[in-house]
């Protein structure tokens, strides 16, 4: 999987390749690692390489994955590649998750509303930083979990949503 994330004075790509079950190759710029990943029951990953040891947590959301890692935090892109294989291979979840441990700041809509793809649809502060999360597609919403004000863990369902059915073709509505 290849990465990028754009910065102001320039842009940092990482290249991850697993190399079987708990070993991975890891390229950030130039430089290559060889890193163990141990999946930890909160969900994170603690990633071993060396004499270094690091927690690290990434959710993907929309077309963007959030990492954090230690104190550090990064919003990456797939790179051109992997964003077309994840959007023909991946069904969208119909629950909507907390990426990272947060506070709930804005729920942006009700229980029964119609939204689209890319709507808002609650807002979620992290180390100071707001996090906006989105509809990836149509959907009817289901039930509203998050309520404001309230510290969320990662992985915690904040709203369930139900997909809307695809449009009727001109060939459905002739049958």
């Amino acid at each position: 999987m290849k990465l990028r994330q754009r910065g102001k004075n320039e842009d940092l790509e990482i290249e991850v390749e697993r190399v079987g079950e708990t070993r991975a190759h890891a390229r950030i710029g130039a430089k290559t690692l060889e890193v163990e990943l141990t999946r930890l029951a909160d969900g994170t990953l603690l990633l071993s390489g060396g004499e270094q040891r690091h927690h690290v947590f990434a959710q993907q959301v929309g077309d963007v994955i959030l990492v954090a890692v230690g104190p550090h935090s990064f919003v990456f892109t797939a790179s051109e590649a992997d964003a077309v294989r994840r959007r023909v291979s991946d069904a969208s979840e119909p629950e909507v998750v907390a990426p990272m441990p947060g506070r709930v700041v804005k729920i942006l809509v009700d229980q029964g509303a119609t939204v689209q793809s890319g709507q808002p649809l609650v807002v979620l502060e992290a180390m100071k930083m707001e996090t906006v999360l989105s509809a990836e597609f149509p959907a009817t919403v289901v039930s509203v979990r998050a309520v404001v004000g309230a510290q969320v863990e990662a992985g915690s369902v904040l709203i369930e949503l139900s997909p809307l059915p695809p449009p009727p073709t001109a060939e459905s509505a002739t049958s």
